[in-house]
């Protein structure tokens, strides 16, 4: 039997700025200003990595050929291997990912009193210059278009209060609590820098079985059947089918009257990944070798 394993345990820290050659990205920079504020954990962070593969020539289970019954199915019986891979590891910051705030959607068509409804609410910002506007925007927000992402404010850790949630693929863990973000103060801007929210875990495992069967001295056929996934153990996964249940939405509207949301509000974002991917996939082979 041979078995490697390698294993890493590894911290991925850089400045954020929207490109890299290494991966698709490492980030979205969100201070223009000053630079050290974007630094952080990068998109292609993994804690842990762990991958193991062997390779396992069984034993002669039969070991008296010395009948003609006995030497078939010694032949059926000995002579097998198994090889196999597995792989594991920890998800990345899910900030990194998600466009550095979460893919929030702020409020916009603020509700305003009108000439034909003069006793609508005024929900409408107010601009430091006198004017007003009906929309969170970094623009309205800062009054300047330097920055082009507004980070939502948090009223606790969004690692906390975690459990088990129902999706469109069944009962899955939540990654993180959607109900800690809301609308930071005017002017202000949320933690450049979120806490470290990690997407799910992966981890996958690969088993394949064969034997040759000898015909003469220079003929066999090997047969050959292996497995990817042969667990059949699908991944949650956030942004599957869109990213629904990946984004923040602090916009609220009761009786006509739309408003700044305390809290989340999109109903898809329970804070868990509402699909999974990844099942058995069996391939058999026979090879003939002359």
């Amino acid at each position: 039997m041979t078995f490697i394993a390698n294993y890493a345990f590894s911290k991925v820290l850089g400045t954020r700025d929207g490109t890299t050659d290494n991966g698709n990205g490492n980030g979205t920079g969100i201070d223009p200003f000053v630079l050290k504020n974007n630094y952080g954990p990068l998109e292609y962070d993994h804690t842990n990595i762990l991958n193991m593969t062997y390779n396992w020539a069984l034993p002669n289970f039969i070991k008296d050929e010395s009948t003609l019954v006995m030497k078939l199915a010694g032949g059926a019986v000995n002579g097998w291997k198994i090889s196999g891979y597995t792989a594991f590891q920890n998800g990345v910051p899910l900030q990194t990912t998600t466009g550095g705030n979460i893919n929030t959607t702020y409020a916009s068509g603020l509700t305003v009193p009108t000439v034909g409804n003069p006793t609508l609410p005024d929900n409408s910002i107010k601009l430091p210059n006198g004017l007003v506007a009906n929309a969170v925007t970094t623009s309205t927000w800062f009054g300047s278009n330097a920055y082009n992402v507004l980070v939502p404010a948090l009223t606790c850790d969004p690692r906390s209060g975690l459990h088990s949630v129902k999706t469109s693929a069944g009962s899955q863990n939540m990654r993180f609590n959607p109900a800690c973000f809301t609308t930071p103060a005017y002017g202000q801007q949320g933690p450049i820098i979120m806490p470290y929210i990690r997407t799910p875990n992966y981890w996958d495992s690969d088993l394949g079985i064969y034997k040759s069967f000898h015909i003469t001295e220079s003929q066999s056929i090997q047969f050959k059947a292996s497995a990817t996934n042969w667990l059949n153990h699908p991944l949650g996964q956030f942004g599957l089918a869109g990213t629904g249940d990946e984004s923040l939405l602090l916009q609220q509207t009761v009786n006509g009257v739309t408003s700044i949301a305390p809290t989340n509000t999109n109903a898809q974002t329970n804070g868990a990944p509402n699909f999974k991917t990844g099942s058995r996939f069996v391939t058999l082979a026979l090879k003939y070798y002359f």
